[in-house]
């Protein structure tokens, strides 16, 4: 489970629940499968029910990366793009 501070979320960010609803519909065996989506209005979170994969996060990964590694500097601002993915699926 992931929890989210909606607080956190800019203004504009119904778009990320509507992303986190694709996501919900997507299987692929390379991609964490998220199965539900839990907002409860009386609290400041928003939770997500995925799969459990070990190991840390993908952005925690790029970073400790080097060059050799991935064959370039890893890029955090990969992440803030990442959700606009969804629209294609």
């Amino acid at each position: 489970m992931k929890a989210i501070c909606k607080t956190k979320i800019k203004p504009g960010g119904h778009n990320i629940l509507t992303e986190m609803e694709i996501l919900k519909k997507l299987v692929h065996k390379n991609v964490i499968r998220l199965y539900e989506i839990l907002d409860d209005p009386a609290q400041d979170e928003i939770y997500l029910i995925m799969d459990y994969l070990e190991g840390g996060t993908l952005q925690e990964k790029l970073q400790e990366a080097s060059i050799n590694d991935l064959g370039c500097w890893p890029d955090t601002s990969l992440f803030e793009d990442a959700g606009k993915v969804g629209k294609y699926f």
